[in-house]
């Protein structure tokens, strides 16, 4: 099959769009399909680069946020998508909705994902969720794209069925995003149980997510604060964005200030690894692959939950989870999980079976089996209309 990828932003790798993108397009082509990218800074074979576009008031707050827009080139639109099978959009902005454009006048087959909740852009507008708001961006994302796309990639349940709720009367296909195979624990342990603490009896947790409101990364700090073992908690924040400075301010008091900064993937693994558990107390979550990457490395996780957040999902017991925004409950969690090594150990080998079913291999073939639908639909709707 060929593909081509229609995607904003390829600059980053913090962005988690930009993750998928590139995840999917490199686990297609390991199975012999062709995979074309198109979009900001895309480098690589059988990619095509756009420049940025700016926006004014939005690109400086876009560009904080870790993401930046795409200018919908015609030219590099055309040459992405000429002969191939299926044209597939990650987000609703300019660049994909040229795209669509020039695929439905070349009678080119079209499928979608929806990766952007409309509150990750009100939290960072500093305006919470603002549900009546919310709504009208669902209907602005509607009448722009989904509303003339068939098939759509959902990453979660939970966001199908907050799509279901604003009036989406597309096909909806729920895969996970997955996770790579590097995620993997440290392969001299194998399935051994991980140490609660290390040597210096630290117990290090970690947190993975872009420092913006909706990761809620403060309650974490205060949950370690309010921690019986605070004096023994070394919690690391594994992340890029514009709450860097708030974070710090409200971690500097711990017995042990929280690690804070950007790794790469394998500095990401390696630190993974070493830590006991993971804590992800996000109230805006589509799916969250930084929680599944996590357990894939042999951290046990203590999931938050919110009613749009997705991660909630990958709890296998009660005791991964806990109210997203309530610190004291989530103190109690670690302290169990710190107090029950032996449960914690258990848990882990559950978790790590988990990861196994999440892989991006396996998530890749159901993508397939949605791009097959979606090229059968339009492609007799196109000869409907040709007729």
């Amino acid at each position: 099959m060929r593909i081509a990828f229609v995607m904003d932003d390829l600059s980053t790798c913090s962005n988690g769009t930009s993750l998928t993108a590139r995840r999917y397009a490199d686990a297609l082509r390991a199975k012999g399909h062709e995979v074309r990218l198109l979009g900001m800074a895309a480098t690589g074979a059988d990619t095509l680069a756009v420049d940025e576009r700016h926006i004014p008031v939005v690109t400086p707050v876009s560009r904080a946020c870790g993401f930046h827009f795409a200018k919908p080139d015609k030219q590099a639109v055309a040459r992405a998508i000429d002969g191939v099978d299926v044209v597939h959009l990650f987000l609703p902005f300019a660049l994909e909705r040229e795209a669509l454009r020039q695929a439905r006048a070349a009678s080119i087959p079209v499928s979608a994902a929806f990766h952007l909740q409309p509150q990750n852009v009100t939290s960072n507008a500093r305006m919470g969720e603002a549900p009546l708001l919310c709504a009208g961006v669902h209907r602005l994302f509607r009448a722009q794209l989904y509303d003339h796309v068939r098939h759509v990639h959902c990453p979660s349940e939970m966001i199908a069925r907050d799509l279901r709720r604003n009036g989406y009367s597309n096909a909806l296909h729920v895969i996970s995003n997955g996770v790579p195979d590097r995620f993997t624990p440290d392969v001299h342990l194998g399935t051994v149980p991980k140490c609660t603490s290390d040597t210096a009896g630290l117990v290090h947790i970690a947190t993975v997510g872009r420092l913006a409101p909706e990761k809620n990364q403060v309650t974490i700090i205060e949950a370690v604060r309010r921690s019986r073992h605070a004096g023994r908690i070394q919690l690391h924040i594994f992340g890029t964005g514009p709450g860097e400075r708030a974070l710090r301010r409200a971690g500097a008091s711990l017995p042990n200030p929280p690690v804070i900064g950007f790794l790469s993937q394998e500095a990401l693994v390696e630190e993974l690894r070493r830590c006991a558990l993971y804590v992800h107390a996000s109230t805006v979550d589509i799916e969250a692959m930084s929680v599944i990457e996590a357990f894939a490395c042999g951290c046990v996780p203590v999931i938050g939950e919110a009613p749009l957040s997705a991660p909630a999902a990958f709890a296998l017991t009660e005791r991964s989870l806990f109210p997203a925004k309530d610190a004291a409950a989530l103190a109690e969690r670690l302290d169990w999980w710190i107090e029950h090594p032996e449960e914690q150990a258990a848990w882990r080998g559950r978790y790590l079976a988990e990861a196994e079913s999440l892989r991006v291999g396996r998530c890749v073939e159901k993508f397939l089996a949605m791009e097959e639908a979606a090229i059968e639909d339009d492609r007799a709707w196109y000869e409907r209309r040709s007729s």
